[in-house]
Formats: structure tokens, sequence, C-alpha cells
């Protein structure tokens, strides 16, 4: 009885050191569970820097649209004070024929349609 007192003992301790390293190689196969690494505050602050840049675009567009609507104002202006100009061209006052005539000059550089008719008609 003895004996099979102690194998007894040896295979319960074998069947217990088995045990031990089955549950062991389970939790070294066995991966943790991955925790969540999302970093809120990163995405909400990258979320805020494109909303910040496509603000500035949106800005850079509105001024954009401003400077050429100001731009076409100023040469309809320009075209619609062509007409008084011409009149000063049979001023006496030599002053004001050369301004005149400095003013087609200049608007004949930035190619207005109607400096250039005047040019050609004052030319026959």
């Amino acid at each position: 009885m003895d004996v099979d007192e102690s194998r007894n003992t040896d295979l319960d301790s074998i069947m217990d050191e088995d045990d031990e390293q089955s549950q062991q190689k389970k939790r070294k196969g066995k991966k943790k569970a991955r925790n969540s690494t999302v970093n809120l505050a990163a995405m909400t602050s990258e979320r805020e820097a494109l909303a910040a840049l496509e603000s500035n675009e949106v800005l850079h567009l509105r001024l954009r649209k401003k400077y050429y609507s100001e731009a076409l104002s100023f040469i309809k202006t320009i075209e619609s004070s062509m007409d008084s100009v011409i009149q000063l061209l049979g001023s006496t006052n030599k002053a004001e024929v050369l301004e005149s005539m400095e003013f087609f000059r200049e608007t004949s550089v930035y190619e207005f349609q109607t400096s250039e008719v005047v040019s050609a008609s004052s030319v026959r």
C-alpha cells in the first residue's frame, strides 16, 4: 500500500505540474486583450486643425472674390470715364490734353478696348 500511495502522490504531483504548465502555456499563447489606444485628444485637435484650415481657405476665397469684384468695379469705372476724357482731348488747356493723352496711353498698356478705339480714331 505504501507503494501505491507514493505512486498516487507522484502521479498527482506530475498531474499538477502538467496542469500548471499547460495553464502557463495557455497564458503565454493567449495574447492579452489589446486596450483601445485611440487618442481622443489627438483626434479632436486634428479635427480642430482641419476646421481651422478649411476656415482659412474659405476666408482666402472670400477675400479673393472681394478683390476680383472690386477690380471689375474699377475697370467699369475707368471704361465709363473714357467718354469724359475723350472730350478733354479737344480742350484748349494744354495740361488737360497732355493728361488725357497719358490716360489713354496707360489704358492701351492695360489693353482696354475703348483706348484702342480712341487710338485708332486719333490716328486718322
